[in-house]
């Protein structure tokens, strides 16, 4: 098991490496497609200042430092053209080449088609929603390297899908923002939290704010939430030893990042002992004060209270 995690610049990276973190993602400030793109292209969140290397120079000293190192830089382009533009993509897809990244994330179907030669790790928002969903994917582009399933599914359809597809796959980890970013409330249907957990949205207004810069204060709140960590459920993924574990937030402060960074790296190396469900959440709330500072919400946490995954 893995983890992938966002930066923005070469420090964070490095503490990534002391880690053993070997696996990243960025994007950078493309001023030559910022001059030119239109309102219908949609980043998703993917070009805030505070969340980004700054320039292309940046990102690619950090390419160059992930190849030295035995890391994996993979770079977001993570576009949603809703009217086509070949002339922006064309120049998106010139500095892109540029950077000569690992592997690129990509949500948009017909972007795609532009990368076959490159490695392809299939975004979130693609709609990995079932097996059949993803053959489709894995019979027109071969050089699919990873898919990131969807944060609405449940553990169970998670593992049904890893259990028939026998290809790498990522999953979302740690304060992945409310399921209803993607708008689907994990109220509906959650399989875990039905029997054993009382659930009740402890996400009010995180999506309203009356300051003109409601989506980033927005970001942040659902961001640093920690009552959203689900750290523990990743004790029912322990039988897919080649899966990622993504951290989420770009625009965390460095501080907010690294303690991220060493929780859930030493809540995974913990999940390799032959430790029971109890066990490993007690230890994983301990763990939590003493990085943190601050006590774990576990009587909010929609998985405290799951004893097994079947």
């Amino acid at each position: 098991m893995k983890l992938t995690i966002p930066v923005r610049n070469l420090e964070e990276i490095r503490f990534a490496y002391k880690l053993w973190i070997r696996d990243v993602y960025a994007w950078f400030i493309d001023q030559d497609f910022e001059k030119n793109k239109k309102w219908t292209w949609i980043y998703n969140w993917r070009i805030t200042p505070d969340g980004n290397f700054q320039n292309i120079e940046s990102i690619i000293e950090a390419v160059e430092y992930c190849r030295n190192n035995e890391m994996t830089l993979n770079l977001t382009f993570n576009v949603l053209p809703f009217v086509w533009d070949e002339k922006l993509l064309t120049l998106a897809l010139k500095n892109i080449r540029k950077i000569k990244a690992h592997n690129i994330i990509i949500a948009d179907i017909n972007v795609m088609k532009y990368f076959q030669s490159e490695k392809i790790i299939v975004s979130t928002l693609s709609s990995l929603y079932n097996s059949p969903s993803i053959q489709f994917f894995l019979d027109r582009y071969p050089n699919i390297k990873r898919l990131v399933l969807p944060r609405e599914l449940s553990i169970r359809e998670k593992q049904s899908i890893m259990d028939d597809k026998q290809t790498q796959f990522e999953i979302l980890i740690l304060n992945d923002w409310c399921y209803n970013s993607n708008a689907m409330c994990s109220s509906l249907h959650f399989w875990e939290i039905v029997k054993k957990v009382k659930y009740s949205c402890r996400r009010d207004n995180l999506y309203y704010s009356k300051s003109s810069n409601s989506d980033t204060q927005a970001l942040q709140k659902i961001t640093w939430k920690r009552s959203d960590c689900k750290i523990c459920s990743i004790y029912f993924y322990k039988k897919y030893p080649d899966l990622y574990f993504k951290i989420a937030g770009r625009v965390k402060n460095t501080i907010a990042l690294r303690k991220d960074m060493l929780f859930s790296k030493k809540v995974l190396d913990r999940l390799q002992l032959n430790e029971n469900y109890s066990d490993f959440v007690s230890k994983n709330i301990s763990l939590h004060q003493k990085i943190y500072w601050e006590k774990c919400d576990y009587n909010n946490c929609e998985y405290f209270k799951i004893n097994d995954a079947s």
